[in-house]
Formats: structure tokens, C-alpha cells, sequence
């Protein structure tokens, strides 16, 4: 404790130094430390409690992409399936109109010179089926067509 007396009476607490001087250096100096301890003590909380923000945002960050992705993934999934859906449905009506002109109608007028089709060539605005089959070969049959999906 002796130590401690001397250190203040070196520091603070000089008998060369007037009252009003020596309580001004013991106060100011009291109210310097509990600052630097007011100071030490919230950059601490300071520190710490943002740390757990970092780390707490950081997860939920990642649970939400996680969870974005998820969603995102399935309504592509849905809009994609819907498109296939109208596909399937434009393959259906084409086979439909392909047996119609190749099986259905072969002995009416105008079916060899396709006159009678719906269907106008956008060059020459002419009237032409659309498919043609390759050279050398004939369209089947639709008794020889069988549904494969």
C-alpha cells in the first residue's frame, strides 16, 4: 500500500501544488479513467455485438438464397412443364392434319395439285401443304400409323 501512496503523491497529489490544482489533477484524472473504462467497455460491446449481427445476417443471407433458389427452381420447372404441355398439344393437331391430308382425303379434287389446302406459301402465295414427304417415299396409311407417345 505504501507504494501506491507514494505513486499518488508523486503524481496527483504533490505538496508543491496548490489545493485547487491538486484536486483538479486528482479528479481530472479519476474522470480520465472512468472515460477510458466507459470507453474499453462499449468498443467491447461494440465488437462483440456486432460480430453476432455478422454472423447471424450471414446465415440468414444463406438460408434465403437457399430458399430463393429452391423456389425459383420450381416455378421454372412449372413454366417449362407448361410449355411442353402447349408442345404436346401442337404435335397432336399437326399428326391430325398431317393424317387428314395424306390418308383422308387422297381421292377428292384439287389433292394432287394441292389446291384445296389451307395452306398458302408465303413466296410464291400459292396454295401448298406444308410437309412434303421425301423423294421416293409416301406418306403412311393411318391404319399404318400407330400413336408411339
Amino acid at each position: 500500500m505504501g507504494g501506491f501512496k507514494s505513486l499518488l503523491q508523486s503524481t496527483l497529489l504533490r505538496p508543491s501544488h496548490g489545493l485547487s490544482q491538486q484536486l483538479f489533477t486528482s479528479f481530472g484524472t479519476a474522470a480520465l479513467l472512468s472515460l477510458l473504462l466507459v470507453l474499453l467497455a462499449t468498443t467491447l460491446t461494440i465488437q462483440t455485438s456486432g460480430d453476432a449481427t455478422q454472423s447471424t445476417a450471414r446465415a440468414e443471407l444463406r438460408h434465403q438464397a437457399t430458399l430463393n433458389l429452391g423456389r425459383g427452381s420450381r416455378y421454372t420447372a412449372e413454366s417449362i412443364a407448361n410449355k411442353f404441355k402447349n408442345l404436346e398439344g401442337a404435335v397432336g393437331l399437326i399428326r391430325e392434319v398431317a393424317l387428314d391430308r395424306y390418308v383422308g382425303y387422297p381421292d377428292a379434287a384439287g389433292y394432287a395439285s394441292d389446291t384445296l389446302t389451307p395452306f398458302k406459301d408465303v413466296t410464291s402465295d400459292t396454295q401448298v401443304y406444308p410437309i412434303s414427304p421425301a423423294e421416293g417415299s409416301s406418306m403412311l396409311l393411318e391404319y399404318q400409323v400407330r400413336q408411339w407417345w
